[in-house]
């Protein structure tokens, strides 16, 4: 297992660089053998951070991984918009150095989605003005829905609809009131 993985596509825009994966390949090894289902998590590095849901925490530190090795700022048609193009831009800068950290912030094992749903959007709304919040969408990240198992990836269908009305209902209104000041 690398402990450095090297990025960029070595041109002048976009070099190649070297970033140490050591505590996130530790972190997804330590998860692995008692992982954690269903999981919103604050992933942070170098003094800024992301909110991050999961259907496993080691499943999502995976596909963060992997999606960073093929990670290319000028590819406009992958990373146009990516869910984690802020997190891998703070990750590219020659001026970030540091190490991964995670805080569990909420688990659904009970079955609980959509309490799991508002903590993520909460969490957004609470940071959604602070710069060192990489998240880069203004909503809570939900997977395109599944007609063979009527769910959104692995959210209830319940859930997501119980989330959305809340979304525009008078409880979050209040929220974002607060959060803004």
């Amino acid at each position: 297992m690398a402990k450095l993985i090297r990025v960029g596509a070595g041109v002048k825009e976009n070099p190649h660089r070297k970033i140490n994966f050591g505590t996130l390949r530790f972190l997804i090894d330590s998860y692995r053998a008692n992982d954690v289902q269903y999981v919103l998590y604050k992933l942070s590095y170098a003094g800024k951070y992301i909110y991050i849901k999961g259907k496993t925490l080691a499943g999502s530190l995976i596909i963060i991984a992997d999606t960073l090795a093929s990670f290319d700022i000028n590819n406009k048609d992958r990373f146009n918009g990516h869910l984690y193009t802020y997190l891998f831009s703070h990750l590219m800068n020659d001026d970030c150095s540091g190490r991964f950290r995670i805080k569990i912030l909420a688990t659904a094992e009970d079955g609980d989605f959509y309490s799991l749903l508002k903590m993520e959007q909460s969490m957004i709304d609470q940071d959604r003005y602070n710069p060192k919040c990489l998240n880069n969408q203004v909503e809570a990240y939900i997977p395109q829905y599944n007609e063979k198992t009527d769910s959104y990836g692995w959210i209830p269908k319940s859930a997501v609809m119980n989330f959305k009305k809340w979304l525009s209902g008078q409880e979050r209104k209040g929220l974002l009131i607060q959060y803004k000041k």
